[in-house]
């Protein structure tokens, strides 16, 4: 660490809240001396940044309705966009990682920088204030949360809100439960190719009030295909007819 106070440091009045921010959870299992880790940081963080986020959103698109207000924010506070908001502020090269995911290069996978990021802002609550945690989660993540008001105020489409943000998952699920219906299922059915780049079959299945309808993906991984396969089945369950002939008993 640079003997230098970074922008980062500088915001925190307490240094040991900001370092355990950037403690993963494999470092303080490989470390006899680490009590403690960012997990629970990460769970404060998460709560605060999606206030802000709605709170924000909420404020800049009055005409938006919670459909399209909820859409809007999980783009903003997805895994991708909170990694790289991380990346923006260098917690890549300050994460404090156990050896076998420093190794495997844990220090630039989306999943550890997301957590990190919202453990900081975590931290920073408990350092100051929500106000201050908030402004700075805002600030940081001005770029998505500008796409994303301007999406919100040129495009009043819901599906077309999803289609821009890839969220299909999400629009699924939510459709399902606008509907009153359970949420939707996935599984792997098929697994093709070499180690090095295999490809994934996953359907998910929807349990509707007189039937259930299914759909597959295909992708590099299994993300990628359940993403694909929730964007087939919510654009038939959305479409005029709404109908895909059903699944078997086996699929549902």
């Amino acid at each position: 660490m640079s003997e230098h106070r970074s922008e980062l440091d500088e915001l925190f009045d307490d240094a040991e809240w900001l370092q355990q921010a950037l403690t993963h959870p494999s470092f303080r299992n490989e470390s006899a001396g680490c009590k403690t880790d960012n997990q629970r940081l990460e769970f404060l963080g998460d709560t605060v940044i999606g206030m802000a986020v709605s709170t924000t959103l909420f404020r800049a698109l009055p005409s938006a309705d919670e459909g399209t207000l909820s859409a809007l924010r999980s783009r903003v506070v997805s895994e991708p966009v909170l990694a790289q908001a991380a990346r923006s502020i260098g917690l890549s090269g300050r994460l404090r990682l156990g050896r076998g995911v420093l190794v495997s290069g844990g220090q630039d996978r989306d999943s550890v920088l997301c957590d990190a990021f919202e453990a900081v802002i975590g931290a920073l609550y408990l350092d100051s204030d929500y106000d201050k945690a908030a402004q700075t989660a805002v600030s940081w993540l001005q770029s998505p949360l500008d796409e994303a008001l301007e999406m919100g105020g040129f495009d009043r489409d819901l599906q077309a809100v999803y289609r821009h943000s890839e969220n299909w998952k999400t629009a699924l699920q939510e459709w399902l439960q606008g509907h009153g219906l359970a949420l939707p299922t996935y599984r792997i059915i098929a697994q093709h190719g070499p180690a090095h780049a295999p490809e994934f079959v996953v359907k998910v299945v929807a349990v509707l009030s007189d039937r259930s309808e299914c759909a597959e993906g295909r992708g590099p991984n299994k993300k990628l295909a359940e993403r694909h396969a929730a964007q087939a089945l919510y654009t038939h369950l959305t479409s005029d007819n709404g109908l895909m002939g059903g699944c078997s008993s086996d699929d549902a």
